[in-house]
């Protein structure tokens, strides 16, 4: 016996409910649905479904006619949207038709399930009676079969929702029996409201309730007193439940009471000692410390590790992007490289979603529609995960890239339930996945470690956690896996690097100083030359900015950090003699006048007086002067003046303004930030480091009439809150950490290799062994 099924209602739960009834067995399946829903054509597309227009409730009675009219089942079985049929509905029904050729209509128990599994309910409804019925229509099923060999004929369109029990009481009247077994065989989510409650609330249904006995008088008359009995019945029964609810809720209400008032005195007794921390101690414990996912202590400890694998990445996050139910990490890590940012969900009741649609089958969306899909913590609640990433494969654009995170170790997911959360992930799972849709051109970062997920496990929040411990990665213990997987190009397949970026501070006579930054005119003549010869020199600004496939083999970009007086005069005639670009990072606090780097100060009176300097040396190699402030390291410099004296060589001048006009109008040269005064920003307050790379880029943007969209972090210290700083006012950002640039790399965190007093030859194999390393992200270097 074949089961037609016929699905009626919208969005999300249609979307639920269409899969399980395939997944239940159904023949065929009906999506009666309003056709402005964009799912309805998906499920039909996906599932080869027979679409029928209706309400957007789907409860149409001249919907369910026409559905009921095409279906060829031996059995028509009707379920609204939200109720998930049991994988053997179609079975048991058949069975049910088989066993009893007198048996016409047929319902089965529901289970109300709640988000933990575990204090859910069945519904057992009893409308098994032409009594029963009339006198309480809600006692039908919800999910309910009928013979096509006992078919009516069609609903009555004039009753509204009680069209169903209507037919109902037909079929029973003219002497079928109907059964409504106790064993369920369909769920609801509790937080889906019942059909039931929902058609009560209708001001109409008084009205068709009232319609329903008129047309029903001579059943009425008939069976007036059992009528009469079992609605006496009912509703002494709700009574009983309603009085019993109200007694249970205000028990519940008093304990709450009372234990948030021990919960408030035990927390100010722990903060007033100091141990309002948690205490790891025994976790001997089968219930978590809390169940919010860490939102209530200081958000999920899975939103750092996406953070960072998206930061990682983030210059793939350009052009039109789509990300799925909201655009925060699109906005955060793309800014204004973004043209157009979309956001897509199942859901159109959505408010952020510019695009409804399921991603197993976005046929809606056009193909090569995108340049990068971000898809985080999204998959594991989709059963067809392949699907998906063939959608997104199919919408991307040729060299587009999907940036993926999938949860290794996770409680139920809260929003979608037990019954909604499908997947977990292991790097090697993941990578085989992606790499079976997308090909080779796939990578995989592995994030967290035991600690990581027992925080996670008992809704700790991130903040409660030490930044090394949520930086330290065990591949046997991961938490999180991150994919990158770049749809393969029109072109050749791109390599494995961009090209390298080389740093440069002074070029000058003279040895390399306290701090090695110095490189003579001569040997620096030789390194351009020998570059130039062995590599392809270009803009900075090019090497990030172009596809991987557009750049030239062995590409390299130059830059010179501190803006030094002698860069005008020196530098800048070397490389237009070559025709080489190259980009300067200049601080602006000395464009009035120039001013000298604490640094270059104290080396200069140490070259003086080395033997009275005392701790002079080992202060110039102190971090902690480094990352004292500006006001500190003046009275730290007045403090050697006084006890040295006056110092007749001629102070290291940085660029006035009219230096830096000067070097702005060389031919291919670029001007970089390098902060105000060269403080170091992670040790700066947030207002403090927004103001110190945002007054130098002004301060710049005024001098040269040009943007600034660059900046060097000075001594290349850079942590999470300085890098986002950046990305908020910069294209770029490059650090100190000597590696090559990779083809998917932070825009925030650009590798450079502090080139030394090397000979060319040197420099050259230092240049090809750095190329041939994966880049190290762990590295910070204190230079200046």
């Amino acid at each position: 016996m074949n089961v037609s099924v016929i699905l009626y209602g919208g969005g999300v739960p249609l979307l639920r409910s269409a899969d399980a009834a395939m997944a239940a067995g159904a023949a065929e399946l009906f999506v009666l649905a309003d056709p402005g829903d964009p799912l309805r054509r998906s499920i039909a597309d996906r599932l080869r479904a027979r679409e029928v227009d209706a309400a957007p409730s789907g409860m149409s009675a001249d919907a369910l006619n026409a559905a009921a009219t095409s279906a060829s089942g031996d059995a028509l079985l009707f379920v609204p949207a939200g109720y998930e049929l049991s994988c053997d509905a179609c079975a048991v029904i058949a069975e049910a038709f088989r066993h009893d050729p007198s048996l016409a209509l047929f319902g089965g128990a529901i289970s109300v399930e709640t988000d933990d599994a575990v204090h859910g309910a069945l519904w057992m409804p009893r409308g098994e009676t032409v009594v029963t019925l009339l006198a309480d229509p809600r006692s039908m099923p919800p999910v309910w079969a009928v013979r096509r060999a006992a078919w009516p004929g069609a609903f009555d369109a004039s009753l509204d929702d009680l069209a169903v029990a209507d037919l109902w009481v037909r079929v029973l009247a003219a002497g079928c029996t109907a059964h409504v077994d106790r064993v369920p065989i369909a769920r609801r989510p509790a937080s889906l409201p019942s059909r039931w409650s929902l058609s009560l609330d209708s001001p109409s249904y008084v009205r068709a309730f009232e319609s329903l006995l008129r047309k029903h008088a001579s059943l009425v008359s008939c069976h007036m007193q059992a009528l009469v009995i079992e609605r006496e019945v009912r509703y002494a029964r709700l009574r009983d439940e309603h009085t019993r609810l109200l007694a249970r809720r205000d028990a519940a209400l008093a304990e709450l009471d009372a234990l948030r008032s021990q919960a408030a005195h035990h927390r100010a007794f722990l903060a007033h000692h100091g141990l309002d921390r948690l205490d790891w101690g025994d976790l001997r414990r089968p219930d978590p410390v809390a169940r919010d996912w860490g939102y209530q202590r200081g958000g999920p400890v899975d939103r750092p590790f996406i953070a960072r694998f998206i930061a990682s990445h983030s210059a793939d996050v350009h052009g039109a992007v789509l990300e799925v139910q909201e655009n925060d990490l699109t906005v955060r890590f793309g800014r204004a490289r973004v043209t157009r940012a979309d956001v897509v969900d199942v859901d159109s009741g959505n408010g952020n979603a510019t695009v409804v649609a399921d991603l197993r089958d976005a046929r809606g969306i056009a193909a090569s529609t995108y340049d990068c899909v971000i898809l985080t913590q999204t998959a594991h609640v989709i059963d067809d995960v392949e699907a998906v990433l063939r959608e997104c494969l199919r919408i991307l654009k040729p060299g587009g890239v999907l940036l993926a995170t999938f949860p290794c170790a996770s409680r139920v997911c809260l929003e979608y339930g037990p019954r909604g959360d499908f997947w977990r992930m292991t790097p090697a799972g993941a990578e085989t996945l992606v790499r079976r849709v997308f090909g080779h051109d796939v990578e995989v970062t592995a994030f967290g470690n035991v600690l990581t997920q027992v925080a996670f496990l008992h809704g700790l929040g991130a903040t409660e956690l030490t930044e090394r411990e949520l930086e330290t990665a065990d591949p046997y213990n991961p938490m999180l896996v991150g994919v990158r997987a770049r749809r393969p190009p029109s072109r050749p397949p791109a390599r494995r690097r961009r090209g390298g970026v080389l740093l440069y501070h002074r070029v000058e006579q003279g040895p390399p100083g306290e701090l090695d930054l110095n490189v003579s005119p001569d040997l620096f003549r030789a390194h351009l030359d020998r570059l130039a010869r062995s590599h392809e020199i270009i803009a900075l600004t090019d090497l990030l900015s172009l596809e991987p496939e557009d750049l030239p083999d062995r590409a390299l970009a130059i830059t010179f950090d501190d803006g030094y007086e002698h860069h005008v005069g020196t530098v800048a005639p070397l490389l237009e003699a070559r025709r080489i670009a190259a980009t300067f990072f200049v601080n602006s606090a000395g464009l009035e006048d120039g001013a000298e780097h604490w640094w270059d100060t104290l080396e200069r009176l140490l070259s003086v007086c080395p033997n009275e300097a005392g701790s002079g040396p080992w202060l110039i190699h102190d971090p902690c002067v480094a990352a004292a402030t500006a006001e500190e390291r003046a009275r730290l410099i007045d403090d050697f003046r006084r006890r040295l004296g006056d110092v007749a060589l001629p102070p290291r001048r940085t660029l006035t303004r009219d230096g830096v006009r000067a070097l702005a109008a060389c031919r291919s040269v670029t001007i970089g930030a390098h902060g105000v005064d060269h403080l170091m920003v992670t040790r700066l307050s947030e207002d403090g480091r927004r103001r110190e790379m945002q007054a130098c880029r002004e301060a710049l943007e005024a001098a040269t009439g040009t943007p600034v969209t660059l900046f060097a972090y000075p001594y290349g210290a850079v942590d999470v809150a300085s890098a986002d700083t950046a990305r908020a006012l910069f294209a770029f950002a490059a650090d100190c950490s000597a590696s090559a640039v990779p083809v998917s790399f932070d825009v925030a965190r650009v590798p450079r290799l502090d080139v030394k007093a090397w000979d060319a030859m040197v420099l050259e194999a230092r240049i090809d062994a750095w190329a041939a390393e994966p880049a190290d992200r762990s590295a910070i270097s204190f230079l200046p």
